[in-house]
């Protein structure tokens, strides 16, 4: 895939790591943010800083969006003065939010003459800076194919869960178990997910990921016991088609 020019809108805590992923990468990168100073160590490892969205929208073919909601999107790319900057331009939106919210900005996106995609993860601030993520794609299969690589700048294998709004759908719903568990991925593309010991909901965690379109992936759950010493875990073998079984592990401290 050719090296496009990336703009990244938004570079809070996943939003700069997101961006030094692609410089590490050799992608030319323009950032806006609505804090510019957030900008500066941006600035100084290579990245273009865009005095407004307008700038950044023109300055790059693909338009990453790591910004809190809808509502902020909206403002940020769709005002009635950007339409005509939009045209030709693919949204790659990476921020978890609503599936009908995903869907009504691929709607606003076609009306611009955009292209539009989303690619919400699963992991954190670690995760961002070594490409490890979890990528999660709502896209058509040849949008898949073609910004693969680019998503590959993030995590190892992405997943293309289905159209616009399964992947939010997917990444919203693991969202609603953030009560109950931690995500990490690491390089060998395993999850694990590491529950909080105050949630009651923790039994759930797994069996939402068993049935999940990930529950391919090796997943290993635990939490912390009552005693506040030992790990409960469970394993779950998702290649595999079984689990390896749960037990408690021995105190950690």
């Amino acid at each position: 895939m050719k090296r496009q020019t990336i703009a990244v809108f938004g570079t809070g805590l996943m939003g700069a790591p997101i961006a030094e992923r692609l410089l590490e990468a050799g992608y030319k990168v323009v950032v806006w943010n609505r804090t510019p100073e957030k900008t500066e160590p941006l600035k100084a490892r290579g990245a273009l800083v865009a005095e407004t969205p307008a700038q950044a929208v023109r300055s790059a073919e693909v338009l990453i969006t790591w910004l809190a909601d809808r509502v902020a999107i909206q403002e940020v790319l769709f005002p009635a003065e950007r339409a005509s900057l939009l045209e030709g331009k693919t949204i790659l939106q990476m921020a978890t939010i609503g599936p009908s919210h995903s869907r009504s900005l691929e709607d606003a996106a076609h009306a611009h003459g955009a292209d539009y995609l989303e690619a919400p993860v699963l992991g954190s601030i670690p995760e961002a800076k070594k490409g490890t993520l979890l990528v999660m794609v709502g896209a058509s299969g040849p949008q898949f194919a073609h910004f693969e690589p680019l998503l590959q700048v993030f995590g190892e294998q992405p997943t293309l869960i289905g159209p616009v709004g399964q992947a939010a759908d997917e990444a919203h719903g693991v969202g609603q178990q953030e009560a109950a568990a931690l995500v990490e991925v690491d390089a060998a593309g395993v999850v694990t997910m590491t529950g909080r010991s105050d949630s009651a909901d923790y039994p759930t965690t797994l069996n939402s990921f068993r049935g999940s379109p990930l529950g391919d992936r090796d997943a290993v759950v635990t939490r912390m016991a009552a005693d506040g010493r030992s790990l409960l875990w469970s394993t779950y073998l998702g290649g595999a088609g079984s689990d390896r079984g749960t037990g408690i592990a021995p105190p950690t401290r």
